[in-house]
C-alpha cells in the first residue's frame, strides 16, 4: 500500500500529517487529506470499517491501520512462527483447508 501511494506521490500527506507545507493553501491541504482517506479506504475490508469509521485525517487513519496489523514485537512473531510449525496436515481432509490455514497468518 505504502508504495502504492508513492507512485501517486501522495505519499507526502502521510509523511507531513498536520504540518502542511507554506507552498499549498489550506482547504486544498485538506482536500488532499481526505482524498488519500478516501483512497484508502478502498482498500480497507468492510468488516474492518468499525475500526477505522470515524478518522478523515490520512496519517491517522494510517497510524491505526498500522498499530492494528503490524507485528511490532519479537513475541507475537515468536507466536505466529509456533502457530505455523504446529500446523499438520491430517490425512483425509482438504488440502485447500490446509493451505487456507497459513494464509492467516
Amino acid at each position: 500500500m505504502r508504495d502504492m501511494l508513492v507512485c501517486k506521490d501522495i505519499w507526502l500527506l502521510i509523511q507531513h500529517g498536520k504540518d502542511k507545507p507554506d507552498k499549498i493553501d489550506a482547504l486544498a491541504w485538506e482536500a488532499m487529506h481526505l482524498k488519500l482517506a478516501a483512497y484508502i479506504w478502498c482498500f480497507i475490508d468492510t468488516s474492518l470499517y468499525n475500526n477505522f469509521n470515524d478518522e478523515t485525517e490520512a496519517d491517522v487513519l494510517w497510524k491505526k491501520i498500522g498499530s492494528k496489523f503490524e507485528t511490532k514485537n519479537a513475541l507475537n512473531r515468536v507466536s505466529i512462527f509456533r502457530k505455523i510449525m504446529r500446523q499438520r496436515y491430517q490425512d483425509g481432509s482438504s488440502m485447500v483447508e490446509y493451505m487456507n490455514a497459513f494464509q492467516v497468518y
